[in-house]
């Protein structure tokens, strides 16, 4: 874990192979290089909000690269209230079995509540 971070929020590329005498790891060797990758400007990594969602929505199990696209494409706010509103949900003891999924349904079809045209105050179902 500690590696994957290391690569990927430095412009330090790390790695180690363990060296073994039969079953017993007796030394490491350790493969520290320039990470060419860092340097690139990466609006996701360099803007502490868009950091933030993306690792609040991996945080509830969803793989990085799907993170990354969902911050991309959709506006923050709505990154932002679906994974309050799931916090909220799973804190209330809601019983939701695939959080990811949950998120991503979520902000594609944008269910934050809408007030109904007719009615103020009203909030009707999910939004499509």
């Amino acid at each position: 874990m500690a590696r994957r971070e290391i690569n990927a929020k430095t412009d330090i590329l790390f790695d180690y192979q363990e060296i073994k005498e039969g079953r017993k790891v007796v030394a490491l060797r350790f493969t520290i290089a320039r990470n060419a990758r860092a340097d690139t400007p990466d609006p996701l990594r360099d803007d502490p909000r868009l950091a933030r969602l993306v690792a609040r929505l991996s945080a509830h199990g969803m793989a990085e690269e799907a993170a990354r696209a969902i911050v991309q494409t959709h506006e923050p706010e709505l990154v932002e209230w679906a994974t309050t509103d799931l916090a909220r949900r799973l804190k209330g003891k809601e019983k939701i079995d695939n959080p990811a999924g949950w998120l991503r349904k979520a902000i594609e079809e944008d269910w934050r509540p809408q007030a109904h045209p007719i009615l103020p105050g009203a909030i009707p179902g999910p939004r499509k």
